[in-house]
């Protein structure tokens, strides 16, 4: 009997990793280098774009990527908005 892989969407990943779900973005956009491919990706017109990965491909890539600083919910925030007024 195989076994069900665990599927994660960017929600899931920040509440395992403990990052915010704009965190979760910047890596799937790549800003720290190239993010695993998902596993399932469709794109709704009202419903936006949704992706789904593996988890323990996420979780390796977490891994192998360790100069990730995880920052807290609220730094994030502050560079978000940061960003946006230099934007």
């Amino acid at each position: 009997m195989s076994r069900i892989p665990e599927l994660v969407g960017v929600n899931d990943i920040a509440a395992k990793t403990g990052v915010t779900r704009f965190a979760v973005h910047r890596w799937v956009r790549g800003d720290l280098g190239p993010f695993p491919k998902p596993v399932y990706e469709q794109n709704g017109r009202r419903e936006g774009q949704l992706k789904i990965w593996s988890w323990p491909a996420v979780r390796n890539w977490i891994r192998r990527n360790r100069r990730i600083k995880v920052q807290s919910k609220v730094q994030s925030h502050i560079d978000y908005f940061n960003s946006r007024l230099r934007a």
